[in-house]
């Protein structure tokens, strides 16, 4: 075996490894957020962007982009058993007072700073249950995937170019 046959399976083999510990990086970088709540009230519509009212069972603590604080000029009018909140329009127009809504939200921001988002909710009434998919999560899990792979790509095609190279043959035999 030449010497760039055993470096083309090392630089296989850290293509490998690398893959594997950029992936358990970027997988912490991920992180996962469920919120249950009772929509208590959708008094009509707010003036400028859906609203709801909802109770929720624990604090919110990340929550997609505008959904507390909206950019309205006219803020919502206050509801003291609950916290007003500005889900998308199909949310609002399928939820309903004494329904229970679940929030999934899912949130990744890459090492070059760009944010993927999914983000989901769930509508139950009884036994009805609505799940409306806002962003699919699985463009969150995708950008680590492929981030992940850069380096076993690097790595194997970096193996197959130094297996490539012919050993040198000694002179003189």
């Amino acid at each position: 075996m030449g010497y760039a046959s055993g470096m083309g399976k090392a630089a296989f083999a850290l293509g490998i490894g690398g893959s594997l510990v950029l992936a358990l990086f970027l997988g912490s970088r991920i992180t996962r957020h469920d919120y249950t709540g009772t929509v208590v009230g959708k008094h009509g519509t707010h003036p400028t962007c859906p609203t709801l009212w909802v109770n929720w069972d624990q604090p919110l603590k990340e929550v997609p982009d505008g959904f507390v604080k909206c950019g309205c000029a006219e803020p919502p009018v206050a509801d003291p058993a609950g916290v007003a909140v500005h889900p998308p329009k199909q949310v609002v127009d399928t939820a309903a007072p004494q329904d229970i809504l679940v929030l999934s939200f899912v949130d990744y921001t890459s090492l070059g700073g760009t944010r993927t988002v999914g983000e989901s909710y769930d509508i139950r009434r009884g036994m009805y249950r609505e799940t409306l998919v806002i962003s699919p999560p699985a463009a969150v899990y995708r950008a680590v995937a492929l981030t992940s792979a850069i380096p076993a790509v690097a790595g194997i095609v970096l193996g197959i170019l130094l297996g490539l190279i012919p050993s040198r043959k000694p002179s003189g035999v």
